[in-house]
């Protein structure tokens, strides 16, 4: 047996791995810590839950269709569909959880005496991409 053939997917393995290990880290840590409670913050963790969606249910499918090597997918045509319309919700949804954390600190820096943004306004937010991001790839599931 090729030594590659071995090494690829334990590597691809470890990065799924590491990837959900902290990620769920900055999730449980943003939970427990209330210093931490903030608008930035609870952006963050939508960016990890987005991460954790992703490292759980598209990449170790893809990395398996990937390593297979033949061209057949093995998982049933439902979840085929799912995991194809993974990749954009997870790519919306960084780059708008990504887009609010710069609003957040332009915000910051060049209007310091305004109020900071709240951290209810961010959950609201976060509901609000994951909406409409799911809206958006309706057709991507059909």
């Amino acid at each position: 047996m090729e030594f590659m053939t071995i090494v690829r997917p334990v590597i691809a393995s470890c990065i799924v791995l590491i990837s959900l290990i902290g990620n769920f880290l900055i999730c449980i840590i943003v939970k427990r810590t209330k210093i931490l409670h903030n608008f930035t913050n609870y952006m963050l963790v939508n960016y990890s839950v987005a991460a954790i969606v992703a490292a759980l249910f598209f990449y170790p499918f893809r990395i398996t269709l990937y390593f297979l090597d033949s061209g057949y997918w093995p998982f049933g045509s439902i979840w085929c569909k799912l995991s194809i319309s993974l990749a954009p919700i997870t790519v919306i949804v960084y780059s708008q959880s990504l887009i609010c954390i710069s609003y957040a600190r332009f915000r910051a820096i060049c209007c310091p005496l305004k109020p900071s943004l709240k951290p209810k306004l961010a959950i609201l937010s976060s509901l609000t991409i994951w909406l409409i991001t799911l809206l958006l790839t309706i057709p991507y599931m059909l």
